[in-house]
């Protein structure tokens, strides 16, 4: 009896220690440093949250400090602390030297919406940068010195809305860097170096609305360009190199309301230049270098009413030119800005 009491004892002790040594590895939280409240004075990241009880955090501004963090380390794992975060952002001081995407942060957040890096030194975004997330509706990533795009960069994120990637030194873009996003409807690449559009590096876009390309160096479109964008509502495409709108550039763009083209160095535009854009409304070339404009450039654009032709070369300007925003004055409101001394308008 006392033998067969002793076994029993020795089993029960034994599935109790089973039981906290599962519970312990299921329950990780425990063994990880609150992210939220890091005492570490030493640490290389430190994170200010509206909460710093554990497991409660939705929201963390983190800095990374002391020479940067390196992609193994560690210290990423004490995210597992916070797990509830929603909107993340990493400011990387000067000598952070933060040179990734910190993917084994973005995995283990399975509430994270939205996610901003900046001042890092992020040379190159890689395939699947992002785990293919599928919490993640917005993605800034400003001012990290960004050059290259991989393949699938921005891939499988089936909830992705916005993407920034503004100030960051991009040359170019390649096709399927943007790959399955059924949900992304703004795209801004404004205040990059980018000088290629590859032949439908917008193909997958097709849900996108709005798409920013501001002060890059682009010297030419064509319509290969956009092809996917059939729902694309506002171009931006201000103070670049364009010299030039040659014939059925924008064709692709069914949908557009709005393009800007302020600040290039347009001198010609082709009599089908704008061929295609039966829904644009408003048309900015302002501070460009026209001196004509072709009767018919604007004959596709029946639905115009917002024409911007300041700062630019023009001596004479006929009223079929503008027959159809003329047109669109006597039944809705339109508008058409010129100036310049030495301008003729004829009717």
């Amino acid at each position: 009896m006392i033998a067969f009491a002793t076994v029993e004892i020795n089993l029960t002790e034994s599935r109790q220690n089973d039981k906290r040594r599962w519970k312990s590895e299921k329950s990780p939280y425990s063994h990880y440093v609150n992210i939220c409240d890091i005492q570490d004075r030493a640490s290389k990241v430190h994170c200010y949250c509206e909460s710093i009880k554990i497991k409660t955090a939705t929201k963390a501004d983190c800095w990374v400090f002391n020479g940067g963090i390196a992609e193994d380390d560690p210290f990423w794992s004490n995210f597992y602390s916070q797990p509830k975060i929603e909107r993340l952002t990493f400011n990387v001081r000067a000598d952070g030297g933060l040179t990734y995407i910190p993917a084994k942060v973005i995995v283990r957040l399975d509430r994270l919406n939205y996610l901003n890096i900046q001042y890092a030194n992020i040379n190159t975004i890689p395939s699947f940068a992002f785990t293919n997330s599928s919490t993640l509706r917005e993605i800034t990533l400003p001012k990290n010195k960004i050059v290259k795009l991989e393949k699938m960069a921005f891939a499988h994120l089936i909830l992705l809305a916005n993407v920034s990637l503004i100030e960051n030194q991009i040359s170019e873009l390649q096709r399927d860097v943007f790959y399955v996003l059924p949900n992304l409807q703004r795209l801004y690449l404004s205040k990059n170096t980018i000088s290629v559009l590859h032949d439908g590096c917008f193909k997958h876009l097709n849900n996108l609305i709005k798409l920013d390309l501001n002060s890059n160096l682009l010297t030419v479109v064509v319509r290969e360009n956009f092809q996917g964008l059939s729902n694309l509502i506002i171009l931006d495409m201000r103070n670049n190199k364009l010299m030039m709108i040659g014939d059925l550039a924008f064709a692709e763009l069914w949908s557009l309301q709005e393009l800007y083209l302020d600040g290039n160095e347009i001198e010609f535009i082709s009599e089908r230049g704008f061929g295609g854009l039966t829904q644009l409304k408003k048309l900015s070339l302002a501070d460009n270098k026209l001196g004509m404009l072709d009767d018919g450039v604007f004959d596709e654009i029946q639905k115009l009413n917002v024409l911007d032709l300041r700062n630019n070369n023009l001596e004479t300007l006929k009223q079929e030119t503008l027959r159809n925003v003329v047109e669109n004055m006597k039944t809705n409101y339109a508008l058409v800005s010129l100036d310049g001394e030495f301008l003729t308008f004829y009717f």
